[in-house]
């Protein structure tokens, strides 16, 4: 079986650059604002992610609701050079000879530009409600593991359910 991800075929090695990993639907909004002016992307359909590749340094300071910052590119998976098509990650944009990377103000305006008309931002747990925290968590472990489908449950289920209220001692 060929190999699914390798180094960064040409540019910036690993440690130059970081990488955003966004919800599929998203990312590929958001890159089709950018148009031209995107970096290297990588859409990874087993996970239902875009990364776009950003410069070194840049995700110690992201703050992009919905979307997670990686150091170094550290998980970001890199496909084989000419792996433009699944099955698996592949280039959506490949990284050229430069290795080039989106300009973080650029790709924060284009995913702000994208998320209009996306769903309500995720609602808070209730503090002292043990099924909150429960679902939160699980929230963020179906979000990690890319099944947004039972993120979006969790979110559902965190607006509609009657909280605990702790009880007066």
């Amino acid at each position: 079986m060929p190999p699914t991800s390798t180094p960064l075929p040409a540019g910036p090695r690993a440690d130059q650059r970081d990488a955003v990993r966004v919800p599929r639907q998203l990312g590929l909004a958001a890159l089709s604002i950018l148009g031209a002016r995107a970096g290297a992307v990588v859409e990874d359909p087993t996970t239902l992610s875009v990364y776009l590749f950003i410069p070194a340094g840049t995700a110690a300071s992201w703050r992009t609701e919905n979307t997670e910052a990686l150091a170094g590119a550290e998980s970001a998976p890199v496909p084989p050079r000419r792996r433009t098509e699944g099955p698996g990650p592949h280039w959506r944009v490949c990284p050229g000879d430069d290795g080039r990377v989106t300009d973080p103000a650029t790709l924060e305006a284009a995913l702000a530009e994208a998320r209009i008309g996306f769903p309500l931002p995720d609602p808070q747990p209730v503090a002292g409600c043990p099924q909150c925290v429960d679902l939160d968590r699980l929230r963020a472990r179906a979000r990690r593991a890319g099944d947004l489908s039972l993120a979006v449950d969790c979110n559902v289920q965190l607006r509609t359910h009657r909280h605990a209220t702790p009880t007066a001692r």
